[in-house]
């Protein structure tokens, strides 16, 4: 069986560092420049968050369909890698662009503008992903490739968050052009991180098939393949209360702690935690198989969650304890079920004879900018039920909202991420044996 060596891995992981430098900075920072620097209404941002999530439920799902139909010289994947990051970086750039319209003027250019940067992301990151089974189909490799890939998207997410705010906005001279500036900065890396991985790495493993991938035989792997189902369900729990969570920094410290020097520490307390989690997983799963780690992972970031709630914020000390706690488990849990998801591809094949990593991947990716935005949702509808206003002091029921939609919301999310885990099936050996029967000779087709 072909393996892929260090460097493949390392030009592999790459193209997530870049994809997450720029998915980190809109995740975490987008609504704070809509509410803070446009001035859009709170409500207006909910709504585009739902419209946007609205298409991209028609759009997805196509890009994988197109995805498992491409057929080029550079492969079925990479050829993507070296054209979308290109959109990827303009539109990124103009949705921190505030391009001084009356306020109708500037949310039809945040429509424009976010949702063209979630078309060209989707072109993107969906390839990207799903090329991960064409590397290896060893089990122990692929579980390395998918932790190495995803503990460095967590670092590049998370020098998102960390670096963006306050400290490259004010380095660029802050107010609307600093946000634009660093949205250029992280653009510009990104690009170059994509197309090292697209210059770098070999599908070594595809299934050809005789039968061309029709719509109608994606749309059956949505019935056949329950292990995927289940995981994005799970995934899309834990990912609504990280979208949340993550909103709210900024706000919180400098209303509720009035510290908001401290965003940066805490931020990156939480990145390097996370970071500890994600390479702590395969050793974890090692030991507890992968659904017992994924459980593990996803109790310990609710229930610390929850914790942040009933400490209160009087001490921030107690803040970044709870918390750290909870952004290990985040990353222990996320690498697990991430691992998991890739097993899915070969269930999928064993279940029907097609090999579908574009709708596998493109599903993926879809659950996560719907988490994403009913997340951006959450927040955006959190500040205006608790009267959110921007540089103003707030009355103690807003900074009580704050630290509700920070702690508590979270909490029970994650925790309902459990639920669905709970079903999934597919064990170690069980993925053995559909590997045995795909290919009893124990070679690449």
């Amino acid at each position: 069986m072909k393996t892929i060596n260090a460097s493949g891995k390392f030009a592999y992981a790459f193209g997530a560092l870049g994809n997450n430098l720029i998915y980190g900075l809109v995740a975490t920072f987008l609504v704070k420049f809509y509410t803070d620097y446009m001035l859009l209404p709170t409500l207006a941002i909910t709504a585009l968050f739902l419209i946007a999530r609205i298409w991209d439920g028609i759009n997805d799902p196509i890009m994988g369909y197109i995805v498992d139909n491409t057929k080029t010289r550079f492969g079925k994947f990479r050829p993507y890698l070296l054209f979308a990051p290109w959109f990827v970086g303009l539109f990124t750039v103009l949705c921190f662009v505030n391009p001084g319209f009356s306020t109708a003027g500037k949310i039809a250019w945040a429509y424009v503008t976010y949702i063209l940067f979630g078309m060209s992301f989707t072109a993107m990151d969906i390839p990207y992903w799903a090329m991960t089974p064409a590397l290896t189909q060893d089990i122990q490799e692929r579980s390395g490739i998918v932790t190495f890939s995803r503990t460095i998207a967590s670092v590049g997410y998370f020098i998102g968050m960390v670096v963006a705010y306050p400290i490259l906005t004010n380095a660029f001279g802050g107010g609307n052009m600093g946000w634009t500036w660093t949205a250029v900065t992280f653009a510009a890396v990104g690009i170059l991180f994509t197309l090292i991985a697209f210059a770098n790495t070999k599908e070594r493993f595809t299934v050809k098939s005789q039968d061309k991938y029709t719509l109608k035989k994606m749309l059956n792997q949505f019935k056949i393949n329950t292990p995927l189902l289940i995981l994005i369900l799970a995934l899309f729990f834990v990912e609504v209360a990280n979208a949340v969570k993550i909103i709210f920094p900024t706000y919180y410290f400098e209303n509720n702690l009035n510290m908001g020097n401290m965003i940066s520490i805490f931020l990156a307390l939480y990145a390097v935690m996370l970071i500890i989690g994600s390479v702590s997983a395969p050793f974890v799963m090692k030991r507890l198989g992968k659904r017992n780690t994924a459980i593990i992972g996803t109790a310990l970031m609710g229930g610390f969650s929850i914790a942040h709630y009933l400490v209160g914020y009087s001490s921030v000390t107690a803040i970044m304890v709870v918390n750290a706690f909870a952004a290990f488990g985040y990353g222990l849990g996320n690498i697990a079920m991430m691992s998991m998801l890739t097993d899915t591809v070969e269930y999928g094949q064993w279940k029907s004879g097609v090999r579908a990593e574009g709708m596998v991947f493109s599903t993926n990716i879809l659950k996560t900018k719907i988490a994403t935005a009913i997340g951006g949702m959450i927040g955006t509808l959190g500040l205006a039920y608790y009267a959110y206003a921007p540089n103003t002091v707030l009355p103690k029921t807003t900074l009580e909202g704050l630290h509700t939609m920070i702690a508590l919301i979270p909490g029970i999310l994650a925790l309902l991420g459990i639920i669905p885990l709970l079903k999934y099936k597919i064990s170690e050996e069980m993925y053995q044996k559909i590997l045995s029967e795909l290919n009893p000779t124990g070679e690449n087709a």
